[in-house]
């Protein structure tokens, strides 16, 4: 009789633990519209010896709304997208136990599934890949090179107005580098008693004075025009995904490209007109 009445009573105090409730809006920071059918994820961290309070999970309506019942007080929760094709701008901790007073507003941030560099447009990704060769020319009088494309893409990824350039992964995040492409004319390279001549053409991040006088240009994306969003994949491995907006550089041809890298992409920021270049 004991035995029972202690079984009672512990249940009678895990239901009348006070909950809360977590209110929320999410909405695609790249197009500013509803994310609905998204699966929202509320866990205790730590999670609660109570298994009714350890997890909560809820879909996204159609305006992008939900809500979370149940937060048991005395526990902690963070809140995730329940999908790896969504990231959240900032990471959402939520104490049990407290009723919501307001609805929050939330940026969800479209995610790629793998490491690589994509355009993002509406929602929607475009996986690119390097659409030119990359080659080295000693310069004249000189030990270091300078980098040139072989070809000039006829019709590279453009980011322009509503489009954005993303590089998922931190580690092709920081080996990646951006550098305009610079218009010279004719050039000579290598030894200066056998100089190789070069017609009028594009060089990677290097402007050139003279044939021996050059300056190295390396392009930032502007403060502000570009937004690092980190999240947790669902088999629990950290996201690191890059989000440059069309606006990020001057309008101009880029070389996205690792630091010895033997292909590039060619990327057209802003809808600027082709480089001009000799064929040869």
């Amino acid at each position: 009789m004991n035995r029972t009445l202690l079984v009672l009573a512990v249940s009678l105090a895990a239901c009348s633990t006070p909950k809360g409730s977590y209110k929320g809006k999410l909405t695609s920071a790249t197009t500013g519209q509803p994310m609905s059918g998204i699966a929202m994820v509320m866990t205790a961290t730590p999670l609660s010896p109570e298994p009714t309070c350890q997890k909560f999970q809820v879909n996204t309506g159609p305006d992008g709304s939900f809500e979370i019942p149940g937060l048991c007080a005395d526990s902690e929760y963070v809140l995730n997208p329940g999908v790896d094709s969504v990231l959240l701008g900032t990471p959402v901790k939520v104490k049990g136990g407290v009723p919501a007073a307001t609805v929050a507003e939330l940026k969800g941030w479209e995610a790629p599934k793998d490491m690589g560099v994509y355009t993002l447009t509406g929602g929607t990704f475009v996986d690119l890949v390097p659409n030119t060769q990359v080659g080295y020319y000693t310069i004249l009088k000189s030990k270091e090179e300078v980098k040139y494309p072989y070809t000039i893409p006829t019709n590279p990824a453009a980011v322009t107005t509503g489009t954005w350039l993303v590089i998922s992964g931190q580690r092709t995040i920081n080996e990646m580098h951006t550098y305009p492409l610079i218009e010279s004319g004719p050039r000579k390279f290598g030894p200066e008693d056998d100089p190789k001549k070069s017609v009028a053409w594009v060089y990677i991040g290097t402007k050139f004075a003279s044939d021996t006088e050059f300056e190295r240009v390396e392009s930032k994306p502007a403060e502000g025009k570009y937004t690092d969003v980190t999240g947790v994949s669902q088999k629990g491995d950290k996201r690191v995904v890059r989000y440059i907006q069309a606006d990020a550089f001057p309008p101009a041809w880029y070389s996205l490209m690792g630091e010895k890298a033997f292909k590039t992409y060619v990327i057209n920021f802003g809808g600027a007109p082709a480089p001009k270049a000799d064929a040869e």
